[in-house]
């Protein structure tokens, strides 16, 4: 999906702007169901722009994706949003440094987050 096509889709609240910077930042997997997540939890936004200094300092090189995911046995309010890290590094380690970031910062941005965002590995 293109940047106009992104901008086309019926965007109330968040800006070109921040859509234009997240796609910098991340691969969206299905554009539509981002925006529209994103629309219904924009307080989401200012943590996904952050995130990557964060990510970074555990995973340096590698790239970043965005993911709604529904549970198929649950309620239209129990969407979340993944940032998926497509990591190279090997299995132990990568998990071993997902818990270094869960310690050092994705836990405490839970309640910011409203439980609406997690971290996977890819």
């Amino acid at each position: 999906m293109t940047n106009q096509q992104i901008c086309d889709l019926s965007i109330t609240e968040i800006s070109y702007f921040d859509i234009n910077k997240l796609q910098q930042i991340y691969y969206f997997k299905e554009p539509e169901a981002i925006l529209q997540f994103l629309n219904k939890y924009p307080f989401i936004i200012p943590i996904l722009l952050t995130a990557p200094e964060k990510i970074h300092q555990y995973f340096p090189d590698d790239l970043l994706g965005l993911e709604v995911y529904i549970d198929p046995g649950a309620t239209e309010n129990d969407e979340e949003l993944f940032i998926i890290i497509f990591t190279k590094i090997e299995c132990h380690e990568a998990v071993e440094k997902l818990w270094e970031l869960d310690e050092y910062w994705s836990l405490y941005i839970c309640r910011e987050a409203q439980h609406k965002l997690e971290i996977h590995l890819g």
